[in-house]
């Protein structure tokens, strides 16, 4: 445990200050009043420690091999120097970005309720049920965290989602595609292979919906992008019509297949 960085009581950390390994101390520790466990509060407990290790935390030397580990060929500082700078600045920007986005969000939110379809909340929460599986590192669904606790995040995103989309449809809003390659190179530029980032964006199915995408990366999407309109068409009802799920699903897999719907 680091010692002088404020993370243990006080009278523990100086009760610890010059101890050497091997070493055995009794140190009378005083619980501040407001302390959390109220049966400590203002009580002063005696601990006894034994040091089994000591060590001392030494900064690396910023020279040439220090510098290439960060990905700088060079070696040189004032290279390194700027690199490090530009990170900093590009991290404060994005964290400010996305602190103005969340407030401006919270206040959509808060000014137009939303009544939720259930079928889309369920799809939201699976798909961070899946997420949360993924990063940590979980193959058996039987051990997937509880779909509930996805619940709040899901009907946030599903909310702002219909919201944004309505706001998009109403304003005519479209994305310019020379402002979405620069974002995706700032983005790109905080990684130490920077190119293989800005080709994974690209590839990215995302990009599809503002104009970005590279047609022939992915035949996958290419299809898809074929076949939008006919969806759109397909997705298009009447107040008054009524098709079964029985009679949809054929006229779908002929429409994804290529043919035109019956």
């Amino acid at each position: 445990m680091p010692v002088g960085g404020g993370r243990m009581l006080k009278d523990f950390e100086d009760g610890l200050k010059g101890a050497n390994a091997g070493e055995t101390r009794t140190v009378p520790v005083r619980f501040p009043d407001d302390y959390g466990k109220a049966e400590l509060a203002g009580k002063t407990a005696q601990f006894t420690i034994a040091v089994k290790s000591a060590e001392e935390m030494q900064l690396p030397e910023v020279d040439a091999s220090f510098i290439r580990g960060f990905g700088i060929d060079s070696g040189a500082v004032d290279e390194f120097h700027a690199e490090v700078r530009r990170n900093m600045e590009n991290e404060f920007a994005g964290r400010s970005r996305s602190d103005v986005k969340r407030q401006l969000l919270d206040k959509l939110l808060a000014a137009n309720p939303v009544a939720l379809p259930e079928m889309l909340v369920e799809q939201e929460c699976a798909g961070l049920q899946s997420e949360a599986m993924r990063n940590l590192g979980i193959e058996d669904p039987r051990q997937a965290p509880d779909r509930k606790s996805f619940r709040p995040n899901a009907e946030r995103r599903v909310r702002l989602g219909l919201l944004i989309g309505e706001i998009i449809r109403a304003e005519k809003i479209t994305p310019e595609r020379d402002r979405v390659l620069q974002r995706i190179d700032q983005v790109a530029a905080g990684y130490s292979q920077p190119e293989e980032v800005r080709k994974a964006y690209q590839q990215n199915r995302d990009l599809v919906s503002v104009g970005a995408y590279r047609r022939g990366s992915d035949p996958r999407i290419d299809h898809a992008i074929d076949a939008w309109p006919r969806l759109q068409e397909f997705l298009r009802q009447d107040m008054y019509e009524s098709v079964t799920l029985h009679e949809a699903l054929p006229q779908l897999r002929e429409l994804l297949a290529g043919a035109a719907p019956r």
